[in-house]
This record gives C-alpha cells, structure tokens and sequence, in this order.
C-alpha cells in the first residue's frame, strides 16, 4: 500500500463502549488507516475491551481513569509488519526511536537554516535598534539592547547591509552602449544650444500667462493672478 491515511482526535474520555464504537465506525467510513487518539481515558481494567472491541491492532498508553490516556489504532488491512515505540510520558506520548532519531536531525538542519537567515538575511532588521524607538518594534526591547551591547553589533549589521544592498552592478562596456544609441534620432546642434540656454523673460512670460489661476505655486501664497498683474513683458 503506497497511501494511507493518517487522523488524530481528542476523545476527551473513551470508557463508554459507545463512544469507542463511534471511533471505530468512523475509522471505517472514511477509510482512515492509522488513528492516533488523545485523552481516552484507559486503563489495565478496560484494556482488553479496545483489543476485543476493534478488529485491528491497539496500541495504548495509559494515565488513569479521569484524564490522559493515548491510543495508536491500526486498521485492519493496515497492521505493521513490526514497530517499536517507546512511552516517554505514560499516558501522554509515545515515540518511535528510529523516528525520533530523524525528527532530531530533521530539527537540527531546521536549526542551522534559522541561525543563518537570522544572522545574514535578517539583518536589515537589526537596523532598528539604532535608528528607531525600541518600544515600536516587534520585538522585546531586550533583543535590540542586547545587540547593542555586544560591540555594536547592529551598527555592523547596518553598514553591510546597505553596502550590498545599494552596491552597484553597473559595468561599463563603450560597446554595448555605442551600440544601443546607434540610430536614435539626435537635436541639431543649433536646437541643442537653445534648448541648454538660459530662459528668457518672454518664455518666463509665456508660462506665467498659461498658469492657472486662484492657485498659489509656492509657499508664499501669492497666485499666477499677482505676478500677472505687477509685471510686465520683458520684465526682468
């Protein structure tokens, strides 16, 4: 069998015979393979009740009559050829050595991956420290005083940061570019001059005239309407 289905469920007390009924049915109606169960409540006393009850293979782990209790059910067509597991917290969890061996590995290169996002990829956000409140930020401001006091580790941060982040890929290359402008069309030189000379009063003139009016351009609060009124043409 390539795939299976997997299910967990809080009981929240399983000794009624008809509630353990209702688990197995559903076990069978949706077809679910494997059924991990929380808070069954199960004893020594009632133990042989689930093995009788349920056509599979039980596995139990028990507290006592009033809370806890863990259960890995295996359905019929579904029975392990040979497990292992191993009751770390009676009545709370069982494990499976070879697979806490692999979640343990599993979280140590999860651990790695974190060290180096938080010491590489993270640090435009250790700029906070010194450039803002440390009340505004999401994190403790512990964290932030922290790294101040560890040689000014967030100034360090800061620099390289904005050093690679502002870091120019230009290359210069006359031929790329020589061969990008190639066939563009060009001022004459006599336009270019006009257009590089200086303004003259009656261009200035002629802009204030096609302003529009009853709105000041600058702090000063005088509108187009003013300038209008107190110059003249060729007024310097």
């Amino acid at each position: 069998m390539s795939d299976f289905k997997v299910s967990t469920l809080n009981l929240n007390g399983a000794r009624d015979v008809r509630k353990r009924a209702n688990v197995f049915e559903l076990m069978k109606l949706k077809g679910i393979n494997v059924m991990l169960l929380q808070e069954t409540h199960s004893d020594t006393l009632n133990e042989t009740d689930w093995s009788r009850e349920w056509d599979g293979d039980v596995v139990l782990s028990h507290l006592d009559r009033v809370s806890g209790g863990v259960a890995l059910l295996f359905s019929r067509n579904f029975l392990p050829k040979s497990y292992e597991l191993e009751e770390r917290i009676k009545g709370r969890l069982m494990v499976s050595p070879q697979e806490l061996e692999a979640v343990l590995e599993d979280l140590k290169s999860k651990k790695a991956v974190l060290a180096d996002l938080l010491g590489s990829k993270a640090q435009g956000a250790l700029v906070r420290s010194r450039f803002q409140s440390a009340a505004l930020m999401d994190l403790p401001q512990s964290f932030f005083f922290g790294l101040e006091k560890k040689n000014g580790q967030s100034r360090r941060s800061a620099v390289q940061f904005y050093a690679q982040l502002y870091q120019s890929e230009y290359t210069k290359d006359e031929g790329a570019f020589n061969s990008s402008c190639s066939g563009l069309p060009r001022f004459s030189e006599e336009t270019n001059k006009e257009l590089e000379g200086p303004l003259t009063s009656e261009e200035v003139f002629a802009v204030l005239q096609s302003m529009k009016g009853r709105k000041a351009s600058r702090i000063d609060g005088l509108p187009p309407e003013f300038y209008r009124a107190f110059s003249f043409r060729g007024a310097q």
